[in-house]
C-alpha cells in the first residue's frame, strides 16, 4: 500500500475493468471485504451490509460500470 497512489482513479479503473471483463459477465453477485474506499465501490453500485461493517456486496442481474 502506497498512499502516493491514492486519488488518481487507479482503483476506479481497475473495478471498471473487472466488472466489464467478458469472463465476469453473467455473475449475479460480487462481494468484497474492505476497511476503506467504500465510496469508490459505491459508485459502481456496491452497498454496505450490516454485519460485518467492512463487507460489501453488489447483487444485480445487470452489472455495468
Amino acid at each position: 500500500f502506497d498512499p502516493n497512489y491514492r486519488g488518481q482513479g487507479i482503483a476506479t479503473r481497475m473495478i471498471a475493468c473487472a466488472l466489464a471483463h467478458p469472463a465476469h459477465q453473467g455473475l449475479r453477485r460480487w462481494m468484497l471485504s474492505t476497511r476503506d474506499a467504500h465510496g469508490v465501490y459505491q459508485k459502481f453500485g456496491f452497498e454496505s451490509v450490516p454485519v460485518p461493517e467492512n463487507l460489501m456486496v453488489l447483487q444485480a442481474l445487470q452489472v455495468s460500470p
